[in-house]
């Protein structure tokens, strides 16, 4: 194992012996388990042990999700309180497995669907397994026309094996999430093949857009998440709206949740109203007027993002369809509580506007792409070891001397940002008018 990522489990098994509360075990087997697990962040997560050596365990927290290791704090809690309860004994209890397997999703430098190993020794089950997977365990061909013929074929084991193939509902979300990116590459290039035979138009809206707003419309619709970045004035807002109404016609989203800042709500609201004939309500109020309005039937509720804070719960229970962050430079310090709850808060599609997604320094970036999606970068630790020049000190920390791998850096986000500065998009607008007004 690189010695890099063997600092970051031992950083992680620190911080587990730390920050670790409460360990509940929620399954049947004292060690090859479901726990819950309670940290002093006041959350809980849930962690799946499959094995004490390997790295075959998962957890649902967003740092498993993206931090390239395979592991994380709340896992090596487990691992850590296993040996400190069982000691001697763990590995005899160990022993013992469970009848069954399960057939899991894992986070490492890749996402990958994998078998539990061993594999349960009954002929109807080993056969069907080898089948799909290797020998080391993994899915053999692409997961998007693998999966669905595995899922059936699990379906049709005899009545008594089949419980004994578990396929978490994180792996079922993930050929989901594979499907809905396919649809939305082959509903994007029908659309632009019927818009190209005149059939038809980017008619959203109750305003024409210009050229370069349509293709801005599109980049953020057809991206699934992305961020737009436009000079000031060009029309970021108007875009997104029509992205969102087109999200609507196309995908049938149903719900979708602006976070702003205080002083462009209405703004938005008016935008909404003038352009569109989408609902809209604007959250505002005390705790119960605001959680009386995030339970009405509007297509669009505009929050400030002070509002993340104080409704985080109620956000993750409206489950929004489409989140669009608009001056999202006001997530830019990673840090912060405001940006970490907002990169929390899950939805299948985001829209990031933003005129400077980068004032000083590249991490700003990263925080932003940390809400688009965390593994486009990878965990911090990763990216500072690829894009700064670090020097050591004495102390445990590091210096920054620069950057490095700039063209590396832009070719990783270029997929999912598009920019047009005034001068570029000139002729798209229409002639400036003058007019004359004497007093």
């Amino acid at each position: 194992m690189p010695s890099d990522i063997q600092e970051q489990i031992e950083r992680r098994r620190e911080r587990a012996r730390a920050e670790i509360l409460k360990i509940a075990n929620k399954g049947s087997h004292p060690v090859f388990s479901l726990f819950e697990v309670s940290s002093v962040s006041g959350r809980s997560y849930r962690v799946e042990i499959r094995s004490l050596d390997e790295l075959q365990n998962s957890c649902a927290c967003p740092d498993y999700k993206s931090n390239l290791i395979g592991t994380c704090k709340h896992i090596e809690g487990v691992l850590i309180s296993l040996e400190k309860e069982h000691g001697a004994k763990l590995k005899k209890l160990a022993e013992g497995r469970p009848r069954g397997t399960q057939v899991y999703l894992h986070h490492a430098m890749d996402v990958t669907v994998r078998v539990a190993l061993p594999l349960p020794d009954r002929a109807p089950i080993k056969d069907l397994l080898t089948r799909y997977f290797d020998p080391s365990g993994l899915l053999v061909g692409a997961p998007l026309q693998t999966l669905p013929s595995l899922l059936s074929a699990i379906e049709g084991l005899p009545a008594r094996e089949r419980p004994l193939v578990n396929v978490t509902e994180a792996v079922r979300e993930h050929l989901a999430l594979l499907q809905d990116r396919e649809e939305v590459a082959q509903q994007k290039e029908w659309f632009l093949d019927q818009v190209k035979r005149g059939r038809r138009t980017f008619d959203v809206l109750s305003t024409k857009l210009y050229p370069y707003q349509e293709q801005g419309a599109m980049h953020l619709a057809f991206g699934r998440r992305a961020m737009l970045a436009d000079d000031m004035g060009l029309g970021k807002t108007v875009q997104a709206i029509a992205a969102a109404a087109l999200l609507k016609e196309m995908r049938d989203i149903q719900k979708v949740i602006i976070i702003c800042p205080a002083s462009l709500k209405h703004q938005w609201a008016r935008e909404i109203r003038r352009f569109s004939s989408l609902t809209v309500t604007v959250v505002e109020g005390n705790l119960l007027e605001r959680r009386k309005l995030y339970n009405d039937s509007s297509f669009f509720k505009i929050i400030n993002y002070e509002l993340v804070r104080h409704d985080f719960d109620d956000l993750l229970k409206l489950r929004p369809d489409l989140i669009i962050l608009d001056e999202a430079q006001r997530i830019k310090n990673w840090r912060a509580k405001t940006a970490m709850m907002v990169k929390s808060l899950p939805s299948r599609y985001a829209f990031v506007l933003t005129g400077t997604p980068l004032e000083n320094r590249i991490d700003e970036l990263y925080s932003i792409f940390q809400f688009l999606d965390p593994r486009i970068l990878g965990p911090l630790w990763h990216f500072n070891d690829r894009f700064y020049e670090l020097e050591k000190r004495e102390s445990g920390t590091y210096k920054v001397l620069g950057y490095k791998n700039i063209d590396q850096l832009r070719a990783l986000i270029k997929p999912y940002i598009l920019r047009r500065t005034r001068d570029e998009v000139l002729k798209d607008l229409p002639p400036r008018t003058d007019n004359n007004f004497f007093v």
